[in-house]
């Protein structure tokens, strides 16, 4: 076989890692009308590893039994059971990650038996998807109160997350309407048992300090609130994806393939052989991306070939054209050099 016969292939390999993060999100709420010692909530069609947030309002206080649902999710108590003595009312968050997905309905039960056959029991479930599954808390305030203002606080919470959901829940036994603070999103409005209740967030997107907030209507009775701010969940990789190939003839010393269109971010790995042996020159494309040699240069002595890999990182994006050239002087004229893209 003569030399002009022999080949000097590259192949040029492209796929990308990219990270994704969807973000805090509120898929949906629903509340119910209060009963006496126990109060019952349902959601319809939640999501796999979403949080579901359930506020409680007892008209008269005492505590609470940790809720219960027909998806069997496990539950934390976010806050404590806040009841002022000047209400005799009481409230509380709770929360269950990770949750199984699915209808589910959720019962939380007043456990003081000296009030609950008494006691309006009043649960309020909310479900949000991003937020972390582990450790998910970053900070509580859960004991404010106050009468006779035309503002509700439910104190402030100092964040060390950058992106959180800020979760707060108000109650006024006084009896005057509640509505969201500034800044704050309300999710809930609604009146059990004759107390106007408000559930709203805010979520940031930097760490600060985060106070809770409503405006009181009517008489300005007295109000009284809660909060939890809760962390995102992490980056969440999207995965290695193939994305495109393409080959080219073969030509003399060097070769050349071009991609249509590329995603900046994105990486291209270079796979060249050479069958006639001898040193190439790093890529070059019309990018002007930076190649680096993720291997040493292989030759394999009883076949007088040669083989090596090629990177480039966070590629630009767009059209690209990436060429090889065998840098070997003794061999260049006659080798033919074909480049195999994939990306």
């Amino acid at each position: 076989m003569s030399n002009r016969s022999k080949l000097c292939v590259i192949i040029v390999l492209g796929f990308f890692c990219s990270s994704a993060w969807a973000g805090i999100g509120y898929v949906q709420g629903a509340h119910s009308a209060a009963s006496y010692g126990s109060g019952s909530v349902s959601l319809t069609s939640t999501q796999a590893g979403d949080t579901i947030l359930v506020a409680v309002y007892v008209n008269i206080g005492g505590v609470i039994s940790p809720p219960t649902d027909t998806q069997n999710n496990a539950w934390t108590a976010d806050t404590n059971y806040y009841s002022p003595s000047s209400f005799n009312t009481g409230m509380q968050i709770w929360r269950a990650s990770n949750i199984a997905g699915g209808n589910d309905t959720i019962t939380v039960h007043q456990s003081n038996s000296a009030t609950v056959g008494n006691a309006l029991v009043s649960v309020n479930a909310y479900e949000y998807s991003g937020l972390a599954t582990s450790s998910p808390v970053d900070g509580v305030y859960a004991e404010n109160s106050g009468c006779g203002t035309a503002s509700g606080a439910a104190g402030s919470i100092a964040t060390s997350n950058a992106n959180d959901l800020v979760f707060v829940f108000f109650a006024d036994p006084g009896g005057s309407a509640l509505s969201a603070g500034s800044g704050f999103t309300p999710r809930d409005i609604f009146t059990t048992s004759g107390d106007p209740m408000l559930v709203e967030d805010d979520i940031v997107s930097s760490t600060g300090i985060y106070a809770g907030a409503a405006t009181v209507g009517g008489s300005l009775g007295c109000n009284e609130g809660i909060m939890v701010a809760y962390k995102a969940a992490g980056a969440v990789s999207a995965g290695v994806a193939y994305v495109q190939g393409a080959h080219s003839a073969a030509s003399y010393g060097s070769g050349a393939v071009s991609f249509a269109t590329t995603k900046a971010g994105d990486t291209i790995l270079a796979a060249v052989f050479v069958n006639i042996g001898g040193a190439i020159s790093p890529p070059t494309d019309s990018q002007n991306n930076i190649w680096t040699a993720d291997t040493n240069y292989y030759a394999a002595n009883s076949f007088n070939t040669g083989m090596q890999i090629w990177r480039a990182s966070n590629i630009a994006g767009g059209s690209d054209t990436i060429t090889v050239h065998q840098s070997n002087s003794a061999t260049v004229g006659n080798a033919l050099v074909s480049v195999n893209a994939e990306a």
